[in-house]
């Protein structure tokens, strides 16, 4: 047309929309909406979550991590939000603290990214080491004396519950 313009009756669409390709997308690009939440409260339930983080922007998905076998909170879950500008709103907003207990948030990366990360991390050296799944009668000096036997080892923290001092 001389003036630029189709009339609408002309207008074709040459790239229907693919359900299953948005769908992709939308997963593709979920990490940028997601966040992980560390150190929750043993009561604290996905309805807590997802009421809590709202105020920072509509939250699409809310999930408290539990133990499958247990069905006890595992002590982290996830917020996935609608827009990706949420995300910043909440990392602004700390320290955040839910059900009396001060919890840690982070952006969450996607588990392929994250598998690469610790790939990177191969050569790097470090003096830790995380157990989890303690049983009661695995006391600091009951983990001591099995670790001493793969070298000196400098000191042991074992965390305990507050609410059932476990």
């Amino acid at each position: 047309r001389p003036n630029g313009t189709i009339p609408a009756a002309e207008v074709v669409d040459v790239c229907p929309a693919d359900s299953s390709m948005s769908a992709s997308l939308e997963e593709k690009n979920e990490h940028l909406r997601k966040i992980f939440v560390g150190g929750l409260s043993v009561i604290t339930t996905t309805i807590t979550m997802r009421q809590f983080f709202s105020q920072f922007g509509e939250v699409a998905d809310a999930v408290v991590m539990r133990d499958p076998i247990s069905n006890r909170s595992r002590g982290f879950g996830f917020v996935t939000y609608v827009e990706p500008g949420a995300v910043e709103n909440v990392q602004r907003a700390r320290p955040h603290v839910i059900d009396g207990k001060t919890v840690d948030t982070k952006r969450a990366f996607p588990r392929h990214e994250f598998n690469r990360a610790i790939g990177h991390l191969s050569n790097v050296k470090t003096t830790k080491i995380f157990l989890g799944g303690l049983k009661d009668c695995h006391d600091e000096s009951a983990l001591r004396e099995y670790f001493s036997k793969f070298g000196n080892v400098s000191s042991v923290k074992v965390l305990l519950d507050k609410e059932t001092g476990r």
